[in-house]
């Protein structure tokens, strides 16, 4: 969650960012939600179980929450190797 991205998100890019480890806040208008989905989000959250815990109540019952993450498990990894585009460690800046 470094600072100089989410700036950049929010100033450049012009997305909301959010930051629920952090201030425990969920974004609005979530409650009565049938469905949330976290593509590739989860392996960057801090404290996953308790973000998951809260994005669990605004769901309705019988909604569902879905989810996805990479996984060097995959067989793209094992045929792309180092090329894998999820390798996508943190960048170095001076």
């Amino acid at each position: 969650m470094d600072e100089r991205c989410c700036q950049y998100l929010r100033d450049i890019v012009g997305v909301a960012v959010y930051k629920p480890d952090e201030t425990g806040a969920l974004p609005d208008g979530l409650a009565g939600t049938m469905s949330l989905l976290l593509w590739h989000v989860i392996e960057h959250l801090q404290h996953f179980e308790q973000v998951l815990s809260q994005l669990a109540g605004p769901v309705r019952p019988g909604g569902i929450i879905a989810m996805a993450g990479p996984s060097p498990g995959a067989w793209q990894f094992r045929v792309m190797r180092k090329r894998w585009p999820h390798i996508d460690g943190p960048a170095i800046c001076s």
